[in-house]
């Protein structure tokens, strides 16, 4: 949760004000797929970036369920669930 606070969510309501709350936007999300991809699961080039456009918004469209563009930063962990919960994936750990 550290990280995805600290590297990645963005904090604040629709005018940019910091309000406490945090968000991962898709593009947020889905950074975070390619660095989990590259770090945990030695993806590098055009495998990584069929990662990220498969399973990165294949988990970010499952969690972000009412297609807001953006899940609270609570649901970080669900997302990462979702991400490497494919079998050939999971293998990989």
């Amino acid at each position: 949760m550290n990280s995805l606070i600290g590297k990645y969510a963005t904090e604040g309501n629709s005018n940019g004000a910091g309000n406490g709350q945090f968000y991962l936007v898709a593009k947020d999300a889905l950074d975070v797929a390619k660095e989990v991809g590259n770090t945990h699961l030695g993806l590098k080039g055009e495998a990584l970036n069929n990662f990220v456009q498969t399973q990165g918004v294949k988990a970010f469209d499952t969690v972000d369920q009412l297609k807001e563009g953006f899940i609270d930063v609570s649901k970080g962990p669900i997302f990462l669930r979702y991400l490497l919960d494919e079998p050939e994936v999971s293998n990989g750990l």
